[in-house]
């Protein structure tokens, strides 16, 4: 014979660890749902040895499901092409020339939402200046009967943390 639960029994109990499964992934330009995997970002203080002389920025790697409609690939390649723009201005010494949207366009920012078994946002990062530094495209095959997968390396100058 089945039981019936009390609601207390059916609550999850107050001391839940952090589930992998449990996160939402917002970056400007690229809709959520394609959002495969984060790995999450590895920082070096800029006190440790070899950070004096490069500019000090954590790293990230993103992986996206390829699909059709919505083209992930359109999305990427808006990206990649506002970068390569912003890149060549700031190359040149024009870098004041750029418009807001340009600079918005090439330096995006990235949010996650980590969250409990209920769906309450518990951790939220806010990623800033973030920049596209690779982008890893897979293997076409008509014999892997997966779903394509793009996956982004990506560099940020900032971060914040809430709880």
């Amino acid at each position: 014979m089945s039981e019936i639960l009390t609601i207390e029994q059916m609550l999850p109990p107050k001391f839940c660890p952090i589930s992998v499964r449990h996160f939402l992934c917002e970056i400007d330009g690229i809709d959520s749902f394609l959002v495969k995997s984060v790995k999450l970002a590895d920082f070096r203080p800029r006190s440790w040895p070899g950070t004096e002389s490069q500019e000090a920025r954590g790293y990230m790697s993103v992986t996206l499901h390829d699909v059709t409609a919505p083209s992930t690939m359109q999305q990427v390649h808006g990206w990649m092409k506002a970068a390569g723009q912003a890149k060549e201005l700031m190359d040149a010494g024009k870098s004041a020339l750029m418009t807001k949207k340009e600079v918005e366009s090439a330096f995006r920012t990235v949010h996650i939402k980590r969250l409990d078994p209920i769906g309450n946002v518990i951790q939220l990062w806010h990623f800033y200046d973030v920049q596209l530094g690779e982008v890893h495209f897979q293997r076409l095959d008509y014999t892997d009967p997966g779903i394509s997968e793009i996956v982004l390396e990506l560099s940020f100058g900032g971060e914040k943390l809430e709880y």
